[in-house]
């Protein structure tokens, strides 16, 4: 039998992928903010806000918004369980939709060149590259992006189920993989019986 290929009868397993490390700190999001092109500005804000993947962040149309919120199916979630994150505009959210809309050209979506065009995935992945390279923070990729917004939520709220929610994550236990901050539980220390 060859490598990759599943016995008959036999469920394929998955394969488990490394859990990333790194935690986005302040400094470096916004080194990396203020070199950053106003379409990849408006990309990370959008990014840290909704906590969606990097491509669902680019596929966001000015369709997906209504008056009170912006609707969003990521594609991971589309192909299992078809849930829906919907964001409330809040006037921080609205205020950040309103300058994506102060573009001369608009086109259909939230994240786009001033001539109004898509930005696809490879584009702002080179340009991320580029910009990371030149202030010596290779480490770092745009999806830690996703990863620092729920972790700042669980450690701004307290509840693991608050990050969990913005994250759109079915189980705590998937969450608990994005966490990078450490967490602190104060613990009663334990009494002996006398």
């Amino acid at each position: 039998m060859g490598l990759g290929r599943a016995q008959p009868g036999r469920a394929a397993r998955a394969i488990p992928s490394a859990v990333r490390e790194v935690y986005l700190e302040d400094g470096e999001y916004d080194a990396i903010y203020a070199a950053a092109p106003e379409w990849m500005r408006l990309a990370m804000e959008v990014a840290y806000a909704t906590a969606l993947r990097p491509i669902d962040v680019i596929n966001i149309r000015w369709s997906d918004l209504s008056e009170s919120h912006l609707t969003v199916l990521p594609q991971k979630t589309a192909r299992k369980v078809r849930v829906a994150q919907q964001y409330p505009l809040t006037d921080e959210f609205r205020a950040l939709l309103t300058r994506a809309r102060s573009r001369s050209v608009l086109g259909l979506y939230v994240v786009a060149d001033d001539r109004g065009r898509r930005i696809l995935q490879r584009r702002y992945q080179e340009w991320w590259r580029a910009l990371r390279a030149k202030l010596g923070l290779d480490h770092l990729e745009f999806r830690d992006i996703r990863s620092k917004s729920g972790t700042d939520r669980e450690h701004e709220r307290g509840e693991l189920a608050d990050a969990q929610k913005l994250l759109g994550h079915q189980t705590a236990r998937m969450t608990e993989r994005y966490m990078k901050k450490l967490r602190v539980r104060l613990v009663e220390p334990q009494r002996r019986k006398a």
